[in-house]
């Protein structure tokens, strides 16, 4: 229980340029990766991760709705 809090994702690190090098390695491909890539596409405190996340989705409805 206690490891889940010390060992996050990538994807959920403070440090947004962490949260960019991650999207970078996530696959718009993968069911599992692409709802990543919208969660922080949607949700992200950070406009340029948004960005980052929107560009690796690369699909207009994702633009229109974000």
């Amino acid at each position: 229980m206690i490891f889940s809090k010390l060992f996050k994702p990538k994807w959920q690190h403070d440090n947004p340029q962490i949260r960019l090098k991650a999207i970078s390695q996530l696959s718009p491909e993968t069911p599992s990766q692409l709802a990543t890539l919208t969660t922080l596409a949607k949700g992200d405190k950070e406009a340029g991760v948004r960005r980052s996340a929107l560009d690796k989705i690369n699909k207009f409805e994702m633009w229109w709705q974000t």
